[in-house]
């Protein structure tokens, strides 16, 4: 029902993140069968640059992020149309992934503290975080799209499946 779209960018060297980008769309859950319009609400994309290469930087940068994941899962059209409306996220690939658990992780103490962050951490479980007991056994929220891309589509791209070279094919 509500689509989230992440991006991460960074230096492979240094581990520092370079900036985020998040883009969410919503469409309301109708019954099997009805004719009735949907609604749908669609957030404007929004890149969180970090400005120095220092951890300070970064850290302000992952909660304004995780702050408006905040606000788009609790604003107002999800949560009244529907209390039980299911959030998908999407990375492109598991670098991403890995590097928004690596960088939770760096900045975890400061997550936990605000309590209206807290729960996001575990989006992106750091190994100091014990896992959510719900999200093992239940499907994830989180979608890698290289790995369906690569499973499911057969694009005439040599070599590997980049997300700038499928979005130029299509």
């Amino acid at each position: 029902d509500l689509r989230i779209y992440l991006t991460v960018d960074y230096e492979v060297g240094s581990g520092i993140t370079l900036c985020f980008g998040l883009k969410a769309f919503w469409l309301e859950p109708t019954p099997y069968g009805s004719t009735e319009k949907k609604a749908t609400k669609t957030w404007k994309p929004k890149v969180f640059v970090v400005d120095r290469k220092d951890t300070a930087s970064e850290e302000r940068e992952l909660l304004a992020l995780l702050d408006e994941i905040r606000k788009i899962l609790s604003a107002k059209e999800v949560t009244e149309s529907d209390p039980v409306t299911k959030v998908q996220f999407y990375l492109w690939d598991s670098n991403q992934q890995n590097h928004l658990a690596r960088i939770v992780g760096r900045h975890l103490p400061t997550i936990l503290s605000r309590k209206s962050l807290a729960h996001l951490a575990w989006l992106f479980p750091p190994e100091d975080l014990v896992r959510n007991a719900e999200s093992e056994t239940r499907r994830s929220p989180l979608t890698v799209v290289s790995e369906v891309i690569r499973n499911v589509l057969a694009a005439p791209i040599p070599h590997t499946y980049t997300l700038l070279k499928v979005a130029r094919v299509y």
